[in-house]
């Protein structure tokens, strides 16, 4: 995994894009995740790597919040929805959790 992240810049930079979109305080705009998941398919053409790179997109759309932008952190944390977990293992949807 670390060896596709570290060799596909450009796929990183959209991921970070639609991340800060998405999350970085006073972002107003309308962010097109279909639209980054478009450009993944488009570019991506091993099925492996594009399921990485789409498991980074699956995150970005499920967190709630995040700390990441704190000015004063004293560590990482993304609270996520419970929507993307496996309804066969989570039946019932949990409340939000961070992680």
């Amino acid at each position: 995994i670390l060896d596709h992240i570290l060799s596909s810049a450009d796929i990183i930079q959209i991921l970070y894009s639609e991340f800060e979109a998405l999350h970085a305080p006073g972002q107003k705009t309308k962010v097109d995740t279909d639209g980054t998941l478009s450009k993944l398919r488009k570019s991506i053409v091993a099925k492996q790597v594009l399921q990485i790179f789409s498991m980074f997109h699956v995150f970005n759309k499920h967190i709630k919040k995040t700390k990441i932008f704190a000015n004063d952190k004293a560590a990482l944390a993304f609270r996520l929805d419970g929507a993307f977990l496996s309804k066969t293992e989570f039946p019932d949807e949990p409340s939000p959790s961070f992680t």
